[in-house]
């Protein structure tokens, strides 16, 4: 009979507490197993990891070190990691700032004000005044289908909605597309939520971390 493999662990030190946890952990993951809250806005337990908010910004100590998304980076033997550091809570602050120069501050009539993860981070951070200043950038509602609208002025190109649409239901009926300023979420293939795939599971809006869906 063979023995079943034991699984391999790592050790190192989070905010200097010594952390041990399974190989292949990432460093978000590490960190709230030791009971150390990283904030996050992408990030999403039940999906890969994507990397794309920035907001989950760590330090990482040592000559190889730097400023890494630990939601993707992996927790590794021998590392030591600062999870709110000054040089990262900077990082996030800035990252905040460029999220609301276009990002509708109708906090008072959002559905999602009281947990909205946007909204909890900009209190954290204690960002209440923004340097960069333009006229916003504002789109009309999109109706995407008679149970789903979305509003592209809060949108935060999370991907959590394609993510969940993909990963978890495998049906694709959502996408992110264009780039850059133009990015947005949009049915997939060009074809309204009527008449694709869409299962009108609402997974995509339950997973929604700003109210955009």
């Amino acid at each position: 009979m063979v023995a079943a493999t034991q699984q391999q662990m790592v050790t190192g030190l989070i905010n200097g507490q010594e952390v041990t946890a399974p190989a292949g952990t990432t460093i978000l993951e590490a960190a709230r197993l030791a009971g150390i809250e990283v904030p996050n806005l992408c990030y999403q337990p039940l999906l890969r990891p994507w990397g794309s908010c920035r907001i989950c910004t760590v330090e990482i100590l040592g000559k190889r070190g730097g400023m890494v998304e630990s939601c993707s980076a992996m927790f590794q033997d021998g590392i030591e990691v600062l999870t709110h550091s000054p040089d990262t809570m900077q990082a996030r602050q800035y990252i905040l700032q460029m999220y609301l120069i276009d990002h509708a501050l109708d906090c008072p009539t959002c559905d999602k004000s009281g947990e909205c993860y946007l909204q909890d981070n900009t209190y954290l951070h204690n960002i209440n005044a923004n340097p960069y200043r333009r006229p916003k950038l504002a789109q009309p509602y999109e109706h995407f289908s008679d149970t789903i609208d979305y509003k592209w002025d809060r949108c935060i190109m999370c991907n959590r909605c394609t993510r969940v649409c993909d990963e978890m239901v495998g049906v694709i009926a959502i996408e992110q597309a264009n780039r850059s300023l133009e990015a947005t979420i949009a049915p997939a293939f060009g074809r309204s939520l009527e008449e694709n795939s869409c299962t009108n599971c609402g997974m995509c809006i339950a997973v929604c971390p700003v109210g955009a869906l």
